[in-house]
């Protein structure tokens, strides 16, 4: 999933996208959206949105987990070598 980001704050795309190997997207052109009743923007935007918040999460407990991983390297490195 790309574009996540500025779908929910409206900014710009803050990243570039290449594929490394064949692939199947899915663009959602606004315009589209603009011409779905009330009721299925709704539906559209809560499946979309639960989508997101799945992916973000994932991405920021694998972000966690490097984290974890960084620091108890730097330890290790500090108890050999001393502080940096």
């Amino acid at each position: 999933m790309f574009g996540e980001m500025g779908v929910i704050d409206g900014s710009p795309r803050s990243a570039t996208v290449k594929a490394t190997n064949n692939s199947l997207c899915l663009a959602v052109d606004a315009s589209v959206l603009d011409r779905l009743s009330d009721e299925r923007k709704l539906i559209f935007h809560a499946a979309v949105f639960r989508v997101m918040a799945e992916k973000i999460s994932q991405r920021l407990r694998d972000v966690s987990d490097e984290l974890v991983e960084a620091r108890e390297k730097l330890d290790k490195y500090e108890a050999k070598f001393g502080p940096m």
